[in-house]
């Protein structure tokens, strides 16, 4: 997690003028949560300060004002949300001098997948003055078969609603939760506030989890936690605290939010997010990077033995290239097949300013699924089962068919990928009924491939089905 609050999430300052007119500030940031029907809801937060907008008399009053126009695409070119709306500041005189930052947001509804985010912000009494940004959207999915957790959002302060006031638009599930789109931490007392969504908690973790937050330094140290634990009452929890930082330095920092699983210890969801913590009492100290032996000193691999080595490189057959299958088969010292494992995962980290090897989560949380739902007798353990071997190396399917046994049928599934190759998708046969689900014919490049599997192995019988001719890869 992370990371985009987005894989994606990014925090843009924009400010963009010419010599004759002042430019625009503006702060952007966005965080990502489950929505209904498979979309998922981004919230995009937006802040400027009070003295970014041209002031006009209004009244008794002064009036200053933004619009923001702002137009995603998909990979396609298309448009698929246009919005433009105005941002609004009242004062009883113009303002010259910086007191505050004002906040908006707004929330979309996307389907999984990437996207482009145009934003063009004006000043209605300046239309001279214009600020672009062009973002790019990397829409997460949800709907895992185990513990999720949202995009940790960084917040200025969380407050219960208020029955009898108006809700505003920072208000979900029961709370007031208003924005730090600038993740910025201020003040000689430093205080952190975040909030985060956790998903299938009950489903999965049972009825009591571990909650743990720490705080890194740009250098990936531990210098700060906080932990505790939690009961479960639904599927969905919500999860914020406040965090005290004294004693820290300004710079940068990352807050990790992690819930383990009473019920099963290697289901745990993480979730981490950047910040900067402003602390005119403590100026920034320069800390060194860690080399390379450093980090692998810290990391996990460092202290495994040969033979869970050997069965960590087994696992991750499925995605080893023959290359490094070939090299792997030549190391002859422990510990040099622990910095290649170290190596091997570390290049396939999808984003380096997270904490957490997302890539390494999931694969291992596919090895976890697939032993739990996959295991049987002719095969063994799930993983290595042909349902094991496709969860471990294109992740968890968008969706599932599941075709029941009937007179003279097997039972069959035909898991979807939306966005892998532009649309695959994956067909299993329990050709024995022994819960064994073999893959019998798949779109994927390089994978089996039988047009006919349906007549071929669903609907004839069990001797025709042994005699048949295996699909072909292509």
């Amino acid at each position: 997690m992370v990371r985009i609050c987005f894989v994606i999430l990014a925090s843009v300052l924009m400010s963009i003028g010419t010599v004759h007119t002042k430019p625009i500030s503006f702060t952007i940031d966005f965080c990502q949560f489950a929505g209904k029907n498979g979309e998922t809801r981004i919230e995009v937060y937006y802040a400027y300060p009070d003295t970014t907008v041209t002031y006009t008399k209004k009244d008794n009053t002064y009036i200053g004002q933004l619009q923001i126009h702002q137009v995603i695409k998909n990979t396609d070119g298309l448009i698929v949300n246009d919005n433009i709306w105005r941002l609004e500041n009242i004062a009883d005189k113009p303002i010259t001098v910086h007191r505050m930052y004002h906040y908006s947001q707004k929330v979309l509804l996307l389907q999984p997948g990437t996207y482009t985010m145009s934003i063009e912000i004006t000043d209605p009494a300046d239309p001279t003055t214009v600020a672009k940004r062009e973002v790019r959207l990397n829409v997460r999915s949800f709907g895992k078969p185990y513990i999720e957790a949202s995009d940790l959002q960084l917040s200025q302060g969380i407050s219960p609603v208020d029955p009898k006031q108006k809700q505003s638009n920072f208000t979900k599930h029961g709370l007031n939760v208003l924005p730090n789109p600038m993740q910025e931490v201020v003040g000689t007392d430093p205080v952190v506030t975040t909030y985060c969504e956790l998903y299938n908690v009950k489903k999965y973790a049972g009825d009591t989890v571990a909650v743990l937050y720490r705080i890194f330094d740009g250098v990936r140290r531990v210098v700060a936690s906080k932990e505790y634990t939690r009961l479960v009452g639904s599927d969905t929890m919500i999860e914020h605290t406040s965090l005290g930082l004294n004693g820290l330095p300004s710079g940068v920092y990352f807050i990790q939010l992690s819930v383990a699983s009473y019920k099963n210890e290697s289901d745990v969801a993480y979730s981490t997010k950047k910040m900067y913590i402003l602390n005119p009492a403590m100026p920034p100290r320069m800390a060194a990077p860690y080399s390379e032996d450093e980090l692998f000193s810290m990391s996990e691999w460092a202290t495994m033995g040969e033979k869970t080595l050997m069965d960590e490189f087994e696992k991750a057959q499925y995605i080893v290239t023959k290359t490094e299958s070939e090299l792997f088969a030549e190391l002859v010292d422990v510990k040099a097949k622990q910095k290649f494992m170290y190596r091997f995962w570390s290049t396939r980290d999808p984003n380096k300013e997270t904490i957490e090897n997302e890539r390494l989560l999931e694969y291992r949380r596919a090895i976890q699924y697939a032993d739990i739902h996959y295991s049987n007798p002719r095969i063994g353990e799930g993983w290595r089962t042909d349902m094991g071997r496709v969860l471990c190396k294109y992740g968890f399917p968008t969706t599932i068919d599941r075709g029941n046994v009937v007179a003279e049928s097997n039972a069959y599934q035909t898991w979807y990928y939306d966005r892998t190759q532009g649309g695959i998708n994956f067909n299993f046969v329990d050709i024995h009924n022994v819960n064994n689900y073999v893959l019998v014919h798949s779109n994927a490049i390089n994978e089996v491939r039988n047009e006919n599997w349906m007549n071929v192995y669903v609907h004839k019988s069990r001797n025709d089905m042994n005699n048949s001719t295996n699909g072909q890869r292509r």
